[in-house]
């Protein structure tokens, strides 16, 4: 895949013609758009998916970050990023795919010495947490939205970021706010899906749990409650209803226990679940 890097104005904004955008995507190419300490990168997908939806039309860019104040620095909200996107003079509220994020924060005289960087996150315009994660070796804090708008760098003191590798019985805590748990049973893939034990993924979340008893009109039921909210599924039902929602693998008896796919679970409860392919390991932040 080829990258194509636009120069802007001062004030950070980029319009991108109807034949350029021919040019990049005969290309396949991504649209990397740098300002000051900030950098935006929109795939090659998000341009299909913009054009697609609003047929072919000039777009236009902007993004930039403010230092926060000093109440808001000490407060933990460090920056505030904005990304607007605009195609044919329409404002771009939702994009299709995911583009990127990423802040350099030594640019903006952040000083990150002492702290558990792992609590820092992404805020949405709405006030949900979209996770990202701060890189060390580069300096630099990167995330993904599907969101136009005004996003803050916080930093989170009581953040759970719970980390579960594929090949190990331990639930750690990145941001060291919980102890780390020891499942007794190790993650099994199916079909492509990741499924742990259910006490498990609610002790990650921090729902509650309970069962009803196989009857003969229903299997043994599973329910999951979090502020008010419950999910509940038989053992190797799969529902309309199930399916719906986005569940494509059932929960399953192994070896004494029941075993929930992981991310279909928390992303129910408005979770925010990576996988990291390289590691095989799962990341989960509760919102």
């Amino acid at each position: 895949m080829h990258t194509h890097v636009f120069s802007y104005s001062s004030c950070g904004f980029t319009a991108i013609r109807e034949e350029e955008l021919i040019y990049l995507m005969e290309r396949d190419a991504d649209i990397v758009i740098e300002e000051d300490g900030v950098t935006l990168i929109i795939p090659d997908e998000l341009l299909r998916g913009l054009v697609d939806m609003n047929n072919l039309q000039d777009v236009s860019v902007s993004i930039n970050a403010t230092l926060g104040s000093e109440a808001d620095i000490a407060a933990g909200n460090f920056l505030t990023v904005n990304v607007s996107i605009t195609i044919g003079g329409e404002i771009i509220q939702v994009t299709p795919v995911p583009y990127a994020v990423a802040v350099s924060l030594a640019d903006f005289g952040i000083n990150l010495e002492g702290i558990n960087t792992y609590r820092l996150v992404a805020i949405s315009p709405d006030g949900t947490i979209l996770g990202g994660r701060f890189d060390r070796a580069t300096g630099l804090f990167i995330f993904e939205s599907q969101i136009c708008g005004d996003f803050t760098i916080t930093y989170v003191q009581t953040l759970r970021r719970l980390s579960l590798g594929l090949d190990s019985f331990n639930i750690t805590d990145l941001a060291d706010n919980t102890p780390v748990q020891v499942m007794d049973v190790m993650p099994v893939i199916q079909d492509g899906r990741t499924l742990v034990p259910v006490r498990f993924v609610a002790y990650a979340l921090g729902a509650e749990v309970d069962w009803t008893s196989q009857t003969e009109d229903r299997p043994l039921t599973v329910y999951i409650t979090m502020n008010g909210e419950t999910l509940s599924f038989g053992i190797g039902e799969m529902t309309p209803e199930l399916a719906a929602l986005g569940m494509d693998v059932p929960a399953q008896l192994m070896n004494g226990r029941t075993m929930v796919p992981l991310r279909f679970v928390s992303e129910f409860f408005g979770a925010i679940v990576t996988w990291d392919a390289e590691t095989r390991t799962v990341e989960i932040i509760p919102n």
